[in-house]
């Protein structure tokens, strides 16, 4: 994982400075601010730095002299001059004296640092780029970063694997069978819907030894096909390659027809894309240019939720640019990162958590009226996790409102102010006056209501993740991943050590001692299984994700009697109340 870049020099980023970027990040900001720039930026440097490594293998010499890059082996970044990659088209600039005459000249080397933790360790990266010739390209350590691992321990990056995607575009009917470099290359240049048929062929039949590492390529089929059923009630089929070379890509639709994947709309096209993308790139710091496209706000909305999901199963992380007010919104839902991008000629990156984005975000726009008009209803919950974590549990029970959850049009509520979702509901009823809401709240003094359509409930214990935390579910997640061969059996009595360390250290005695103590259900359960998980991994003795992204995974670990009669009762209160239901 990557936590922070430092770009100089390159195209419109002259000196961003330090940029967090720990965990998925979004980036926003108008055309030509930078974003996918900085994405470009990303694939410059891990091209960089495999060239720099395999200099070091081959070459015994003292001094740095750079590795030989070529423009034309950049395919995330098609240039027809390497000039093109610096800012202003300045990569040599001169020295003058008072006359005017020229003294000398330097170069103006575009530098790219990187932070990141990979196994525990924590390093710096920076590497410089200098010009040489509209086709060449020098790339060596950063001289003058301090601790940079370039200079010291290179090799241990070898496994950096960064991967960029821009959006679908393109089409052709039939796709000759290519090697995967070739692939890589038209995906470079843009031309993804030309590659769409190689790519699925690929999570099936992997070629290379890259490709094959960490995958099971039936599993990672059945995942693509259950995710776009899911999605547009279509069954993609495994590809195959005919007489002439041509790779066949067929797909059913809901009536049964079957037709080659040209004739599926381009969302769809878009979202096949992602998927295969992500199947073949397992641990990966996947950059993706604007992945809502050609996606309507639903699908953008839902797109996000599946590339996080997918991301984190696959071990990989996400450095997004978009355009969509959807994938923003869902990203600050989720308490992802959110970087804003100015056009200034040395761009700022804004965190804008808390900010006066973030603020108009939650104002009633086009899509929200949209959303009601081809939904029905609305329900509110109190944070971006409650819906997820309302998923889990109608999938562990086998709940009917199941598939409803999935394609619904919500709004979090993070302040937890019944007073919010009524004014935000009563705004919506003005265009569509049929509207039904359904509210959910963490556990509040305010009285609730059904006024004008909206139904209100609260759970009894003080938030939803009340329900899942417990020194059993919490034992059984710190250990429960053995079956699968992720770790072994010593690996996991040291996990199930950890845990218990961290639980007492975070449990008060009586809480500790009686799973019915008042401090079970009366206890900030996200705060307190944040406090658990950072004092889980400093036992481990490495850096570990206790964001509430992994929440959710605690629910696996629940037996179905553990889970309590309220939780199904707010899944019926729900399943009762919305319109247009089908038989389930």
């Amino acid at each position: 994982m990557i936590t922070a870049i430092n770009i100089k020099n390159f195209k419109v980023l002259q000196d961003t400075g330090w940029i967090p970027v720990n965990g998925n990040v979004v980036f926003i900001g108008p055309n030509n601010s930078g974003k996918t720039t900085a994405l470009q930026a990303l694939s410059l440097w891990n091209f960089g730095l495999q060239k720099w490594i395999e200099k070091k293998k081959t070459s015994k010499a003292v001094i740095r002299t750079g590795a030989v890059m070529n423009r034309k082996d950049l395919f995330a970044i098609p240039v027809t001059s390497s000039k093109h990659f610096w800012t202003n088209l300045f990569p040599i600039s001169s020295d003058r004296d008072e006359g005017g005459k020229i003294k000398g000249t330097k170069f103006n080397n575009i530098e790219i640092s990187v932070r990141g933790i990979t196994k525990g360790k924590e390093w710096t990266c920076g590497l410089e780029f200098r010009y040489d010739s509209e086709e060449v390209i020098y790339v060596k350590p950063l001289h003058d970063l301090k601790h940079n691992i370039a200079n010291d321990d290179v090799e241990f990056l070898k496994d950096i694997n960064v991967a960029f995607l821009p959006p679908m575009s393109g089409l052709k009917s039939e796709e000759v069978k290519i090697l995967f470099q070739t692939v890589e290359y038209n995906l470079g240049e843009g031309r993804t819907a030309e590659v769409l048929g190689n790519l699925c062929y690929q999570i099936i039949n992997p070629e290379t030894d890259t490709l094959k590492a960490g995958r099971e390529p039936e599993k990672d089929w059945q995942t693509l096909t259950e995710k776009l059923n899911k999605l547009f009630l279509a069954e993609i089929m495994k590809p195959e390659i005919d007489s002439r070379g041509f790779v066949i890509l067929k797909f059913r639709d809901m009536k049964g027809n079957e037709l080659p994947i040209s004739s599926a709309g381009r969302g769809m096209q878009q979202i096949i894309l992602l998927i295969a993308y992500l199947l073949i790139k397992p641990n990966c710091i996947i950059l993706l240019d604007e992945p809502d496209a050609h996606l309507e706000i639903l699908k953008q909305d839902q797109v996000y939720e599946l590339l996080s999901e997918m991301a984190q199963d696959k071990g990989s992380q996400l450095l997004i640019a978009s355009h969509s007010e959807v994938i923003l919104r869902k990203a600050v839902s989720l308490n992802d990162n959110v970087l804003a991008f100015y056009p200034h000629s040395s761009p700022k990156f804004i965190n804008d958590k808390g900010g006066e984005l973030q603020k108009a975000l939650r104002t009633i726009g086009f899509e929200d009226y949209y959303l009601a008009q081809q939904m029905g209803w609305v329900l509110y919950l109190e944070g971006g996790l409650d819906l997820p974590i309302l998923k889990k549990f109608a999938e562990k029970l086998s709940h009917p409102i199941l598939p409803y959850l999935e394609n619904c049009f919500y709004k979090t509520i993070n302040t937890n102010e019944p007073p919010q979702a009524r004014q935000h509901f009563s705004g919506l009823k003005d265009a569509k006056p049929d509207l039904i809401g359904i509210a959910i709240y963490d556990h509040i003094a305010n009285p609730l209501n059904v006024l004008n359509g909206l139904s209100e409930t609260m759970w009894n214990k003080n938030e939803i993740e009340n329900y899942f935390y417990s020194q059993k579910v919490l034992l059984a997640w710190a250990i429960g991943k053995v079956s699968q061969n992720l770790f072994g059996p010593s690996e996991a009595q040291e996990r199930q050590e950890a845990m218990r360390k961290a639980l007492d250290d975070v449990l008060p005695g009586s809480a500790k001692r009686n799973e019915k103590d008042a401090y079970w259900s009366e206890i900030k359960a996200s705060a307190e299984i944040e406090k658990l998980l950072k004092a889980f991994y400093k036992y481990l003795g490495y850096p570990g994700d206790s964001s509430k992204g992994r929440f959710i995974e605690m629910i696996e670990y629940m037996n179905i009697e553990d889970i309590e009669n309220e939780v199904k009762e707010k899944l019926d209160f729900i399943h009762e109340l919305i319109p247009n239901k089908t038989n389930d």
